[in-house]
């Protein structure tokens, strides 16, 4: 069920632009609009065509959530994250046999792990509410212990066409598929929403699981490595929930339909010229849907019905700081993953995005790669003390990539920790590594903190006119971003003041 209205902002485009190859290689210097259209992720279309509004907020104002399920409200954020993890982890066990097929033997081994990674003990106790039923239910159908060839976590990322009648539209997409089992041939999207006696998958999953399987089926076999080369037009796409499991339709004409709106609304959003008129268009069409529907118990951000105070009056001339930080991110985050997807994995390591190295040999949680001179000098340029990386095992386009950490480097070996259930044990490996691209730019991170503040101050204010008048924080927004004439006179002489 989508509830995004079936219009579009403007005209459908007939293409998605590109970055250029100057750009590519980092020859052109960041100015203004960067030229190119933003990169979506799957996340990013699913929540568009939930809701435009929601494609503003993460955009623009830094704000991010995930769907929450209509009938219970859920706001568990983190512990979805550790679902992921241990379930994973769960099926790996039960597989090479570390682990008996039992609920009552499987559980305190959970409870433990739980216990080391959760944040808050309150995690525990939501993590324990979804794992324990999601065991049992998987122990019914037989499918508790992952095969040799299953992976998790694997990342994908393409050139997608979406088509439905006359239109047409080719586009880049990443995603992160939560299991794929060759042994079986499915793609499995897993969840903690969704109720026990439902007849449907939560919300939006089945498009969810639908988009990545589009970004599979549009890969190229070259860009597959080999242990994973095969046609996955055929493959069977399942949402899994704690309870049930689903099986989800690929010939769905209204999937592509929605896609090429989703895709207009991004695009559309980013242009420097039309964008403040497509956000306008987001609100009209957007909020009167949620009021009717209560789509805010499900969107997980509720401030698009938060009242927004009088003053300040300068709150218009925030869209220019908006786009200006929309546009900063899209210069370091979009980029590289155009690069990521449209250079080859030796220009990466020319231009220090990707360090590649020979695999020397493989240890549970950890593994020793040997690196030629090019890829040692990426070390060169980072803090022995900062050695946080990604650990990519594949390609860009397919591959499994986890957070690592460089355990210790002596010539050209370096020993790699990481943190993840289970990677293909293969005879090359790529290391990710942010800090050693901060001094040709900065981490996007920190743009997304200051979309956020900036946001909370549109919501800051007053209501009325004396206190805003007392308030300097208003005072000043008024003198600096050009308020209404006569409410702050030269000399902090408000209106109605007269000088001596």
């Amino acid at each position: 069920m989508f509830f995004v209205s079936p219009s579009r902002p403007f005209a459908l485009s007939e293409r998605w632009s590109r970055p250029r190859g100057e750009v590519l290689r980092g020859e052109v210097f960041e100015r203004d609009h960067p030229g190119f259209s933003p990169f979506p992720t799957v996340a990013l279309m699913v929540k568009t065509a939930f809701c435009p509004l929601l494609a503003v907020h993460e955009m623009f104002h830094g704000l991010s959530s995930p769907l929450a399920d209509p009938e219970t409200e859920t706001r568990v954020y983190h512990a979805g994250e550790l679902f992921h993890q241990l379930t994973a982890e769960i099926k790996v066990e039960v597989g090479s046999g570390r682990l008996p097929p039992s609920v009552d033997a499987i559980m305190p081994e959970v409870l433990k792990a739980a216990a080391r990674r959760a944040r808050q003990p309150a995690e525990i106790k939501d993590v324990e509410c979804y794992i324990r039923p999601w065991i049992a239910s998987r122990l019914r159908e037989g499918n508790l212990a992952a095969g040799t060839r299953t992976l998790f976590e694997v990342q994908v990322m393409g050139w997608v066409k979406f088509s439905a009648g006359s239109e047409s539209l080719t586009a880049p997409l990443v995603g992160r598929i939560d299991e794929l089992d060759f042994e079986k041939n499915r793609v499995v999207e897993r969840t903690t929403r969704g109720e026990k006696n439902s007849p449907n998958p939560p919300l939006l999953k089945d498009y969810q699981v639908w988009l990545l399987w589009k970004i599979l089926t549009s890969l190229k076999p070259e860009d597959i490595p080999k242990p994973w080369r095969r046609s996955y037009e055929n493959a069977e796409l399942v949402v899994e929930t704690p309870h049930n499991c689903y099986t989800v339709p690929k010939d769905n004409p209204e999937f592509e339909k929605q896609s090429l709106t989703v895709l207009s609304w991004i695009r559309d959003l980013a242009e420097p010229y039309r964008g403040s008129l497509t956000v306008a268009e987001a609100y009209k069409v957007s909020l009167p849907l949620c009021r009717t529907h209560r789509k805010y118990r499900e969107c997980g951000v509720n401030y698009c019905v938060r009242k927004r105070r009088n003053y300040p009056r300068s709150r218009p001339r925030f869209w220019e700081d908006y786009q200006a930080l929309f546009q900063e991110v899209m210069w370091r985050r979009d980029l590289t993953l155009y690069r990521l997807l449209c250079l080859p994995p030796a220009e990466l390591v020319q231009l220090g995005v990707l360090c590649q190295g020979k695999v020397k040999g493989w240890e549970r949680g950890r593994v020793s790669l040997e690196m030629d001179t090019t890829n040692l000098q990426v070390f060169h340029r980072i803090d022995l003390g900062e050695m946080e990386c990604r650990l990519l095992v594949g390609t860009p386009k397919f591959g499994v990539e986890v957070p690592a950490f460089v355990e210790e480097q002596s010539g050209n070996t370096c020993r790699i920790a990481y943190s993840a259930a289970k990677l293909p044990e293969t005879d090359q490996a790529f290391l990710l590594f942010q800090e050693a691209l901060v001094f040709k730019s900065a981490p996007f991170f920190l743009n997304k903190l200051r979309q956020r503040h900036l946001y909370s101050l549109e919501k800051w204010g007053k209501d009325k006119r004396e206190e805003a008048e007392r308030e300097p924080t208003i005072q000043l927004l008024e003198a600096t971003s050009g308020g209404v004439p006569g409410q702050l006179r030269s000399g902090g002489e408000s209106e109605g003041e007269k000088t001596t």
